[in-house]
């Protein structure tokens, strides 16, 4: 087992360019090209860098929202880049992003209870809303059996 909680080797991804004639060849949109970079286990990384240098790109392969052109993701010790989406999905309870703009990713219309609790009750970490009321106000039953 590995001491990194994520590592990052070579990660590229690469966007089909647009010609500006009919038969040109366009080339390829670099939004991220060969970075590298761990995330220790029990530590915290920041990724910075200006406007348009691949940050949400970066994000976006790790959780497999962006697709990979070349390089490879390991967590915890597993390879997770080459996963097909199906074999991916018992990890999204693990890898998930928070996307920056409030606007785009939290509906007004819900109620926080429904915000929060939609990711704990798609991946079945809580049985209904009000099993998950009763854990937001701290009143979650202690066993099954207290249900």
């Amino acid at each position: 087992m590995s001491d990194n909680l994520l590592e990052i080797s070579g990660l590229s991804v690469h966007y089909p360019g647009r010609a500006a004639w009919f038969f040109q060849k366009a080339a390829p949109k670099k939004a991220v090209d060969d970075i590298s970079f761990v995330v220790p286990k029990g530590k915290t990384v920041g990724l910075v860098g200006e406007s348009g240098s691949g940050k949400t790109t970066t994000g976006r392969a790790i959780v497999k929202l962006a697709p990979l052109t070349a390089g490879s993701i390991r967590y915890q010790g597993q390879d997770i880049g080459t996963l097909s989406n199906a074999a991916f999905l018992p990890w999204r309870k693990k890898i998930q992003m928070i996307f920056q703009d409030p606007f785009a990713s939290l509906n007004p219309r819900w109620q926080v209870l429904d915000i929060v609790g939609e990711p704990l009750t798609e991946h079945g970490l809580i049985g209904d809303k009000a099993t998950l009321a009763a854990w937001l106000r701290g009143r979650a039953p202690r066993s099954a059996s207290e249900e």
